[in-house]
C-alpha cells in the first residue's frame, strides 16, 4: 500500500469519527452535569409558559384588497371589526391571484395565546412579522393560531388570505 492509500484511509477514518459524533451526540459527554466555576451545577429545565390574558379583537383594522404574488395593495379601508367576505372579485383590475390582507395592533400580555379565526382561502398569519400559521380552507374553516408573547406589550397582527375559486372570507372568532 502506498502513501495515497494511507492518506485515503486516514480521511475515511476521520469522516467516520465526525459522522459518529453527529449520529451519537451524547457519546462523548458524561451523564452528570459538571459544575461551573464556583461549584454551581447548571441544568436545563423546561418551565410551563403561563396562559396569557385573552386577546380582545382590535377596534381598528386596516383591510386591503391585494393582487399578485407580492400582495400589492389596490385599495384599503379601516374597519372596526374583522369580518370580510367576497364571493367574486371585488375589483375588475385584480389579477389571477388576489386576496385580502388585514393588519392591526393589539395589547398582548406575556404568556401563551390562541387567536381564533374563520377563513375561506389560503391564509397566513404573522405576529410581529413572524409567520405563525399557514393553512388553506375551501369553505369557512376555523383556525387556531398559537403563539407565545415574551413580554407585555403591543403586538402587530397581520393576516393574509388568498382567494380560492374567487372566494375569500375572514373573521375574528
Amino acid at each position: 500500500m502506498g502513501v495515497r492509500e494511507w492518506v485515503g484511509l486516514l480521511f475515511l477514518g476521520v469522516g467516520i469519527v465526525v459522522a459518529a459524533s453527529f449520529y451519537f451526540p451524547d457519546s462523548g459527554r458524561s451523564a452528570e452535569p459538571r459544575p461551573r466555576s464556583g461549584g454551581q451545577v447548571t441544568t436545563r429545565t423546561r418551565t410551563a409558559v403561563p396562559e396569557g390574558a385573552p386577546i380582545q379583537q382590535p377596534t381598528s383594522w386596516t383591510v386591503s384588497i391585494t393582487s399578485g404574488r407580492n400582495n400589492l395593495p389596490l385599495s384599503a379601508s379601516t374597519e372596526q371589526r374583522l369580518d370580510v367576505a367576497y364571493d367574486s372579485r371585488p375589483l375588475e383590475e385584480l389579477q389571477d391571484e388576489w386576496g385580502v390582507a388585514a393588519e392591526a395592533q393589539a395589547q398582548v400580555s406575556a404568556g401563551r395565546h390562541t387567536l381564533r379565526l374563520r377563513h375561506t382561502g389560503s391564509i397566513r398569519v404573522y405576529i410581529d412579522g413572524e409567520l405563525t400559521a399557514d393553512a388553506t380552507a375551501r369553505s369557512g374553516d376555523d383556525l387556531s393560531v398559537n403563539f407565545i408573547q415574551q413580554v407585555d406589550g403591543i403586538a402587530t397582527i397581520r393576516i393574509e388570505v388568498k382567494a380560492v375559486d374567487d372566494e375569500v372570507a375572514l373573521s375574528w372568532r
